[in-house]
């Protein structure tokens, strides 16, 4: 009996707003189109909020693979540099121990041909 009274007081305090008269339920309704606008409000609210966070994040992301990108390529710049200077380094080496053998090879070369002069000479 009591869960029925329960019930009855909850329809009846639904019901009235719209029963009292017209001005009462365009009241009501009023009231509820106000918390409908406004629910609906928040939720454009909340979409824009959602948007803005995706928004922040796209960039952030954008940002971390921007930096990523100029890191590597700077390595890689630090790489090739480095990498051309040994080469250079030892390409200057190979031509300067070339550069005196080939001066050593002549001398020995100049000496050995005076030497066949001077016998060539004394012979004659």
């Amino acid at each position: 009996m009591g869960a029925a009274l329960v019930a009855r007081d909850a329809v009846v305090s639904v019901v009235t707003p719209y029963t009292e008269g017209l001005d009462s339920a365009e009241k009501e309704l009023t009231k509820l189109q106000k918390r409908v606008s406004t629910n609906l409000r928040k939720f454009e609210r909340r979409g824009t909020t959602a948007r803005n966070r995706a928004v922040r994040e796209v960039k952030r992301t954008r940002t971390r693979v921007e930096r990523e990108l100029r890191q590597r390529r700077n390595k890689a710049v630090r790489t090739v540099k480095g990498a051309r200077r040994d080469a250079e380094k030892q390409v200057k080496s190979v031509r300067r121990d070339t550069e005196k053998q080939v001066r050593t090879t002549s001398r020995e070369a100049q000496r050995q041909a005076q030497t066949v002069a001077q016998r060539v000479g004394s012979l004659a």
